[in-house]
């Protein structure tokens, strides 16, 4: 995936086997049951999002402040509902990211995100994905978001951070089999 902190999201499909890039511009990927594929995002602050259903649906999202403004969440579901899944049913974990004591963000950014996912000047990227993802139709016992001190980004040398200046970006990979 090539990533521009949107919410487009691809849907993999067998003509996509063996090509060399898939999903330029975009943030998500779908992986319908049957493709036994690897997903992959990049990060260094943002979320990465790995969706999964005991039906055989699996997905990946780059999840930042822009992509969840934009609605990243609500359109992968939209788009796997679609497809015949449901929200209720999928599962989302994330990866480490940025936590919300160490993302400070301006007014303009505030904005986007009125109520329990800002406080203050900092945003909360996690619970503004949950409250996304709820309201779109997922079941908040099936968002697995385990925020510990050691997982931000920004305070732990072991992972990449844009804000402490890094330019190096973790890779991590949903695989269907």
């Amino acid at each position: 995936m090539q990533q521009v902190h949107s919410a487009q999201i691809l849907r993999v499909t067998l003509k996509d086997i063996g090509k060399e890039t898939l999903g330029a511009g975009c943030d998500g990927v779908i992986i319908p049951p049957g493709l036994k594929i690897a997903a992959g995002v990049r990060t260094a602050d943002c979320l990465s999002i790995f969706v999964y259903t005991e039906h055989g649906l699996t997905g990946a999202l780059h999840a930042g402040w822009r992509s969840i403004a934009e609605g990243i969440g609500t359109r992968f579901l939209k788009i796997a509902e679609s497809e015949g899944f449901e929200g209720r049913d999928m599962i989302f974990q994330a990866g480490p990211a940025i936590c919300p004591s160490c993302y400070e963000v301006g007014p303009d950014v505030l904005k986007k995100f009125p109520g329990q996912a800002a406080e203050g000047n900092k945003l909360n990227l996690l619970k503004a994905l949950s409250i996304q993802l709820q309201e779109s139709g997922a079941k908040a016992e099936n968002i697995k978001f385990s925020r510990k001190k050691w997982e931000c980004t920004a305070e732990n040398d072991c992972f990449f951070s844009h804000r402490r200046g890094d330019s190096s970006r973790m890779l991590a990979f949903a695989i269907q089999y």
